[in-house]
């Protein structure tokens, strides 16, 4: 896995041995100076924070797929097109940073662009798309927040607002039809407001002394209760063929399911990974790697050097230590919201590994 230059714009000769994940680089430099530079640094790190420019950072999961699209100004957007046509027009070379898995190359990205920012990487590896579902302990109101408050009940976090938002509605009138006592909901679809009211209001539920039990009930992922007194009246009124009323009550309940998923799994993680070491398996070639994570950030990264370490794996593991520790030398002096930003950003790319699961891995 040796960090290799290619000229751009690139060949596709050069792109067929590239069939494994990695993380590629656009430089407004000649190959023979980037060759040069980094066979003289001691640690490729320090090379790329002390240029002028870094154009792009990218990742891919194979990288002569990805890096195809590079190949001439193209993409199935105006951003893409825009920026393929100015890396043709100022880049002269690519890094690839080749690495073990798709996940490394998801993380080691999400480094190098905070520490380096380059020219064109717009706001898709910011902040902002994890979103804390949270109780108030005195009023049971539910809320959702982009920040945790102390004074609430964490419920769990998702990561659509508009998914919630859906659920919300969806609980905010199926609670008004609702009767505890019988776990029976008769709704009037006609006069429904269900998915139509796109207002930020729509985040808070409030929970009245009466749906006390039945909220706390559906925060757990219980299906039992008013989801299946919805499943029953869809079955209902598909039955007497009032199938507007079926569908009605069809997307309320999946709004609602999807809201409960989403909870359970997430509380899952957030139990998972409060304090704990994330292991991914080795091979014949690479020993295990070892992510520490305090708070929900990776904040330690190391590796067993019980197998002979040779220059395939080297540069992988020199430039993700050094980004690591980088990385959090430089987080130390920002502010605490700063900090609760990026382990967002973490947690999020937990949530789709954990769910994933593409390559082999362990938690303790």
């Amino acid at each position: 896995m040796n960090i290799r230059v290619l000229d751009h714009p690139l060949e596709r000769k050069d792109l067929k041995p590239f069939s494994w994940p990695g993380v590629y680089i656009f430089l407004p430099l000649k190959r023979a100076v980037v060759e040069r530079e980094l066979a003289t640094a001691s640690n490729p790190l320090d090379f790329l924070l002390a240029l002028d420019q870094v154009l792009y950072i990218g990742k891919a999961k194979q990288l002569n797929q990805r890096l195809q699209t590079y190949r001439r100004p193209g993409g199935t957007s105006a951003g893409e097109w825009y920026k393929a046509t100015k890396l043709a027009e100022m880049a002269q070379c690519v890094l690839i940073v080749p690495t073990p898995t798709h996940f490394e190359a998801c993380l080691l990205e999400l480094f190098l662009i905070r520490l380096i920012v380059p020219e064109f990487n717009d706001s898709s590896t910011s902040a902002g798309k994890i979103h804390f579902v949270q109780q108030n302990k005195n009023t049971r109101q539910i809320s959702v927040s982009s920040r945790k408050r102390p004074e609430m009940k964490t419920l769990g976090f998702v990561r659509l607002r508009s998914e919630m938002r859906l659920a919300v509605d969806a609980l905010q009138e199926a609670l008004q039809f609702y009767e505890p006592e019988t776990s029976e909901v008769q709704l009037k679809p006609l006069y429904s407001r269900f998915g139509r009211t796109i207002g930020p209001n729509r985040l808070v539920l409030d929970v009245s002394a009466k749906n006390a039990d039945t909220v706390a009930a559906i925060v757990k992922g219980r299906r039992t209760g008013l989801p299946d007194a919805l499943w029953r009246a869809m079955k209902k009124a598909a039955a007497s063929e009032q199938f507007h009323q079926a569908a009605h009550l069809r997307d309320m309940f999946l709004a609602i399911r999807q809201m409960q998923a989403q909870l359970v799994r997430s509380r899952k993680i957030l139990r998972r990974f409060r304090n704990n070491r994330f292991v991914i398996a080795g091979n014949s070639q690479l020993p295990p790697r070892q992510y520490t994570i305090h708070r929900f950030a990776i904040c330690d990264f190391a590796y067993s050097e019980c197998i002979e370490q040779n220059e395939v794996s080297k540069s992988f593991f020199t430039l993700m230590k050094s980004a690591v520790d980088s990385f959090y030398e430089d987080l130390s002096e920002q502010s605490e919201l700063e900090k609760l930003r990026v382990n967002f950003e973490f947690l999020r790319l937990m949530l789709w590994w954990l769910v994933k699961q593409p390559e082999a891995c362990s938690s303790r």
